[in-house]
């Protein structure tokens, strides 16, 4: 596994990671931006978020009305911040969920990241991820066109496409559920054994 240097807000994880590889990277940026990076809490600020379902919600429909849906290419992952996803004005399955839980565990709300495998040909390949953010799956890829056309729907549709995609997830047939379970009130020590683990 190797990781290109971080530029702007987003990590490059070249191809000789897995999809657990990148599950780590994300984890450790949805800490770093809850934690070390005053964008998500302002963010919250400027949003009026409560510390509940209705905050996320609303945080998450900010992110999907503001982006669009890019994949990456084959050989490179990224995994953008928050910032970075509404700076770049795209972002995918990878970026959508970081930026989700960095918010949720800015608010000290339970989280975790879901990797799905939607491939029934190969229903170990975990080729897709969503938060979750207590029992609600929140996956921003839903309902967005995947072929760049997305930007050129009217926003009342985008709006529509939001509420009726928020709490729903992608059809599949395994996954694994990996929580972010470090909130503020957590000691040092916590944190600093939790970036290691998967």
């Amino acid at each position: 596994m190797q990781y290109l240097p971080r530029i702007n807000g987003r990590k490059l994880v070249l191809n000789e990671g897995n999809q657990f590889d990148t599950v780590k990277v994300m984890r450790g940026m949805i800490l770093e931006s809850a934690f070390g990076d005053n964008f998500v809490n302002n963010l919250i600020n400027a949003l009026q978020l409560e510390p509940n379902l209705n905050g996320i919600k609303k945080a998450a429909k900010h992110f999907y009305l503001n982006t669009f849906f890019d994949p990456d290419t084959p050989e490179i992952q990224t995994v953008r911040s928050p910032r970075r996803l509404l700076k770049d004005r795209a972002g995918n399955c990878v970026d959508y969920s970081t930026a989700v839980c960095s918010v949720a565990t800015a608010l000290n709300l339970p989280c975790s990241l879901v990797i799905a495998a939607t491939n029934p040909i190969e229903p170990k390949n975990y080729n897709h991820v969503f938060a979750m953010v207590g029992k609600t799956p929140i996956d921003l890829v839903i309902k967005q066109d995947q072929t760049g056309k997305e930007k050129f729907i009217p926003a009342r549709k985008r709006n529509a496409n939001f509420n009726s995609a928020f709490g729903a997830i992608a059809p599949h047939f395994d996954y694994r559920i990996y929580p972010i379970n470090y909130t503020k009130n957590a000691n040092s020590n916590t944190k600093r054994n939790y970036r290691g683990r998967l």
